[in-house]
């Protein structure tokens, strides 16, 4: 599902945008975790879940 996120795959550049959260110290320690056992590249894998969030509930551009 995330494979642009595996570390070796270099996906196409995207058009960059802005976007800023926090993690709790716990949460971003599971995903380190979850990164180095899976072998995700972990800024990838957030990118990817935040376009899929963004994709499913963000705001359609061609509406505004």
């Amino acid at each position: 599902m995330f494979e642009r996120a595996k570390k070796g795959y270099k996906p196409p550049k995207p058009e960059r945008q802005r976007i800023h959260f926090s993690l709790t110290l716990d949460l971003l320690q599971s995903l380190e975790t979850f990164c180095e056992t899976n072998q995700y590249k972990r800024n990838e894998l957030i990118e990817c879940i935040l376009e899929e969030f963004l994709n499913k509930y963000g705001i359609d551009k061609k509406k505004k």
